[in-house]
């Protein structure tokens, strides 16, 4: 039986029927929380407006303990002396700065990336001043210099990776002492030999190249 009147629109008389059922789900899903807030847009000139004066200073403070080496008696110090500045940039479990920025839609790189790409890493002129940056995937993610190619659920789940992550930063601070001596870089190679030799697992591959590896920490956690 049909309660449907044909003396009346069906269209209203459809939506007469609905409109009893829409408002009894639309009240089981309304919460009472507190009401949302997103922050605005970041600006792109930036949140800290620095005039170039604060600049100069910046730069002048950063390089004070230089100049007064420099200043110092010639036969108490050696004879030269350089500033260096090293920043590592670990990103959060399952961030990855060159997926995240250069493929995904839309490109979504967290701020640990962002704050590295303001550091210019690749910029000539900031290298040769003494400002080095080095980013380190987050678990969980490719990070190929170490012989992980493939996203890895063990990453997610343990932070399996993690040692070798903060060995490798270290390994980039010597670098950048060796470089800044000898104007010579460690190759790969000798970076991962000096990886391996710093690894504390017994089964040094185990916490790198997870596409060869089902690495499970629990029965090591539980002796």
């Amino acid at each position: 039986m049909s309660n449907l009147s044909l003396s009346i629109p069906i269209e209203s008389q459809i939506k007469t029927l609905i409109y009893p059922i829409k408002k009894i789900m639309d009240s089981q899903q309304v919460t009472h929380g507190d009401p949302c807030w997103a922050p605005p847009l970041f600006p792109e000139q930036g949140r800290l407006l620095l005039s170039m004066p604060q600049v100069t200073n910046n730069l002048y403070n950063a390089r004070k303990e230089e100049r007064q080496y420099q200043r110092s008696d010639i036969k108490k110090r050696m004879a030269s002396v350089k500033n260096v500045h090293v920043s590592l940039f670990f990103d959060g479990t399952n961030n990855n700065e060159p997926y995240d920025t250069n493929k995904a839609e839309p490109p979504h790189p967290s701020n640990v990336a962002k704050l590295y790409h303001a550091s210019a890493p690749e910029v000539k002129e900031a290298i040769s001043a003494g400002f080095y940056a080095y980013y380190m995937p987050g678990v969980g993610t490719p990070f190929p210099e170490i012989g992980t190619n493939e996203y890895y659920n063990p990453g997610l789940t343990y932070a399996a990776g993690g040692e070798a992550r903060v060995s490798w930063g270290l390994i980039n601070l010597c670098d950048t002492l060796f470089y800044e001596v000898t104007k010579i870089r460690l190759t790969t190679a000798e970076r991962r030999d000096a990886l391996e030799s710093m690894s504390s697992n017994t089964n040094y591959e185990s916490t790198t190249m997870f596409a060869l590896s089902d690495y499970n920490p629990i029965p090591g956690l539980l002796k």
